[in-house]
């Protein structure tokens, strides 16, 4: 295996260009100058193809797997409005398990695009390629879950709070929905679709399950308050995945993981920290003991 160098501020440029040509040319120059430098390793097929096969990125592997296996847990997750004899519960907490389970299933198609667009397929920026592809539908899972999240807590407010309100999108269009929407941002070079499809949503979830949290937990709810804990420091993790890695390359030499990988790993645990609130819910909504 041989390896060529390739810049990992890239990421930011190729799925956010509205935020990064917004800021200042000292601060993008900088980023760009002390960011780690990225391998791309040549993979040798033993004869199955005609040259080796290059991978963009490829520690991002295991945590691509992970997700999947974290985006499977909720997808699959008990049922808040399923009662022990089997029978179904009320509206809301209907409403709840399918747009939970749904954030699930969406958070499976980022992860599988995000395979191709960050590590199999080679990145081509002019006009569209597989690759770009790959990265839009990237941003559109990534969305489609955040959006899926955000309405499943507002309907547990709704319901703690005895308003009775239920939303009216079918969660299974949210995708097909921002799908169409980034492509679209692409083809016509719309300004800040992708920061919007993609960090607005996300922050916007992450949010919405604090908030979740602070207006309907009880003072029993210990295991939900421990969960909650973890998820905040997780989402430390997130915030400062790049002041870590510009920090790691000043000072550690390469030592700990690049942001990319930070962030990746932050938004696993994330909601693997989300499917276990969720899970402790659901439970004693049931009277069962959870572990």
């Amino acid at each position: 295996m041989s390896e060529q160098e390739v810049p990992s501020f890239q990421f930011a440029v190729d799925f956010f260009p509205q935020a990064v040509m917004a800021m200042p040319a000292d601060v993008s120059s900088f980023l760009q100058s002390h960011t780690r430098i990225a391998k791309r390793v040549w993979v040798d097929t033993h004869g199955l193809t005609e040259d080796p096969i290059p991978l963009r990125h490829p520690w991002l592997i295991p945590h691509i797997l992970f997700g999947l296996l974290c985006g499977i847990c909720l997808w699959v997750s008990p049922r808040l409005s399923r009662s022990p004899d089997g029978k179904t519960g009320g509206k809301t907490s209907e409403s709840v398990d399918r747009f939970m389970n749904f954030a699930g299933l969406f958070y499976c198609g980022m992860n599988s695009t995000a395979l191709f667009a960050h590590i199999i397929v080679q990145r081509q920026t002019e006009g569209w390629s597989l690759w770009r592809v790959m990265a839009e539908l990237d941003v559109a899972f990534t969305g489609a879950s955040s959006a899926c999240l955000i309405l499943a807590m507002l309907c547990h407010i709704s319901e703690a709070k005895q308003w009775q309100w239920k939303p009216q999108v079918p969660p299974l269009l949210i995708a097909p929905l921002l799908i169409a929407v980034s492509l679209a941002g692409f083809e016509w070079t719309l300004p800040w679709v992708n920061e919007v499809v993609y960090i607005v949503l996300s922050v916007t979830a992450g949010i919405a399950v604090i908030a979740q949290h602070t207006l309907t937990f009880g003072p029993s709810y210990e295991k939900e308050r421990l969960w909650m804990r973890r998820a905040r420091l997780v989402g430390l993790l997130i915030v400062f995945a790049f002041p870590v890695e510009l920090f790691d390359s000043a000072f550690l030499g390469g030592l700990l993981p690049d942001a990319v990988s930070l962030t990746f790993l932050g938004c696993n645990l994330a909601l693997l920290c989300v499917w276990q609130v969720h899970r402790v819910k659901t439970h004693r909504s049931k009277g069962v003991k959870s572990v």
